[in-house]
């Protein structure tokens, strides 16, 4: 019995290995996920949702896995999605004036500055004549706990954070909660510095931000690149104060209804193995943003995976969904 066992361990390794060398070179040599990602991010690059565009999206995926790659395909649907639309990208701005007490030397020249924002998913828009208030720069959530009130009421908040290491640790305090929490202490607005890794060049990378957590008390956010943090940053810490308006065309409508469309490789057994991605994307057209890599990328992969598997004859044992 003992002997009996280990040859059918064996055998099953065997299998594995030779139909995991099969996928190999299937993935190799008939792989089309580069095709199908130019494709997507070509005709359908800013896919944020509510919008037409993710829709169309969404049109062209379930025809390539259904007809195309003829894989069995079921559409649930998708209620309560949010619809924000950041409006005119030329309208996102910060200006800000720079003067200084008596006493510090040298005047600036220019003494009006003005930075490129872009802003946070779901923040609240400003109107046309924009937000305005004095800057001051805080590294960490914490910090505006350690400053009077009266420096904090009315400010826009910058959250100068530093040293870029886990990208989670980041987004969830300052892009996340940094609007929710500076308006506990009477800002009107948070700028933060954009959360890439350290030595970006002028990029400014955001993403959604946590539920208000009051709406009538809601403030604007967005964030600013790394240079402009800086920029400012160093200005303050040099005595000089600077006087900011922020304006962000962003508006919320009412949540619209989409769909999730789920691909499958049936299986031996009832057991069931859950690939995924997410064919939404940032819209920002006017950076170049394309949704390849969050997370366009992530939707063909998990396609073409089911399409080899199925393209090469093999059968899984667990049911295999994306």
């Amino acid at each position: 019995m003992t002997h009996f066992y280990f040859s059918c361990v064996n055998e099953i390794k065997s299998e594995m290995v030779n139909d995991l060398s099969v996928l190999i070179e299937a993935c190799e040599s008939k792989g089309r996920e580069y095709e199908h990602l130019e494709t997507l991010c070509l005709m359908v690059p800013g896919r944020i949702s509510g919008s037409a565009i993710l829709e169309s999206a969404l049109d062209f995926l379930s025809k390539l896995g259904s007809e195309i790659m003829d894989l069995d395909m079921t559409i649930e649907p998708v209620r309560n999605v949010p619809q924000w639309v950041r409006g005119n990208s030329d309208s996102e701005i910060l200006s800000f004036r720079i003067s200084s007490e008596e006493g510090i030397w040298p005047k600036p020249n220019p003494s009006e500055r003005t930075c490129r924002v872009l802003a946070n998913g779901m923040s609240v828009g400003t109107g046309v004549e924009g937000v305005k208030g004095k800057i001051i720069s805080v590294a960490a959530l914490e910090d505006l706990e350690k400053l009077p009130y009266s420096e904090t009421q009315g400010a826009i908040v910058l959250y100068d954070w530093r040293h870029y290491t886990q990208y989670g640790l980041l987004s969830g305090p300052f892009r996340g909660n940094g609007a929710n929490h500076a308006q506990k202490y009477g800002a009107v607005a948070v700028l933060i510095r954009s959360i890439a890794p350290d030595g970006s060049t002028s990029g400014l990378h955001t993403g959604s931000m946590s539920p208000y957590d009051a709406e009538d008390g809601a403030i604007p956010a967005a964030c600013v690149t790394q240079e402009d943090a800086e920029l400012m940053t160093r200005l303050l810490k040099r005595g000089y104060k600077l006087e900011g308006n922020l304006t962000l065309p962003c508006r919320r409508f009412e949540d619209k209804i989409s769909r999730n469309i789920i691909f499958e490789i049936p299986g031996l057994t009832d057991e069931v193995v859950l690939i995924g991605g997410h064919t939404d994307s940032w819209e920002c057209h006017h950076l170049g943003c394309q949704g390849a890599h969050d997370d366009g990328q992530g939707v063909v992969v998990c396609m073409e995976s089911l399409r080899l598997i199925k393209e090469c004859g093999l059968t899984p044992r667990r049911t295999i969904r994306a």
